[in-house]
């Protein structure tokens, strides 16, 4: 049994120190998790077992690394690298939108619309535009609130 000890004692050091330099970023996002810290606390327990200068020689090479290698947890995380690059826009013009008609939107204003002055009405009551998603939830603004009789408004109906 203490020969295996050895063996493993000896061979457990070039795993890890190959899986960091092949995988340095894997290998950096999965010692934050708390499997990596809990295998990093095994390993201390482990080499302290064998001998306490190798537990404390381990323990200050675990220290060393999370102080170092580990960015997941302090103010050194490189945020740009998780950035989705930007294929489309967000902002949307009304003036560069082509006027398509979309049959739901012309049967809401249909039924929904009163004819004298283009505003949203509501089993005969006229809607303020600030309650318009709320009584009509089909209703999704494409920028700020509008009065979605008026052809200007941008939204659509789900």
């Amino acid at each position: 049994m203490r020969k295996i000890h050895n063996i493993v004692s000896v061979i457990l050091p070039f795993v890890f120190l190959f899986i960091f330099f092949v995988y340095p970023e894997k290998m950096s996002s999965y010692s934050s998790t708390i499997l990596g810290k809990f295998i990093s606390v095994i390993l201390i327990i482990y080499y302290t077992l064998l001998h306490w200068t190798y537990g404390l020689f381990t323990c200050l090479l675990v220290i060393y690394y999370y102080q170092n290698y580990s960015y997941q947890e302090g103010f050194e995380v490189d945020f740009d690298r998780y950035k989705l690059p930007e294929i489309i826009s967000t902002d949307i013009n009304p003036s560069s939108v082509a006027s398509v008609t979309d049959p739901s939107k012309d049967k809401f204003k249909k039924t929904n619309c009163d004819t004298n002055n283009d505003r949203l009405s509501y089993k005969g009551t006229l809607v303020p535009i600030e309650m318009t998603e709320h009584i009509f939830p089909e209703i999704k603004f494409l920028g700020d609130t509008c009065n979605p009789c008026l052809s200007s408004c941008q939204y659509t109906i789900r």
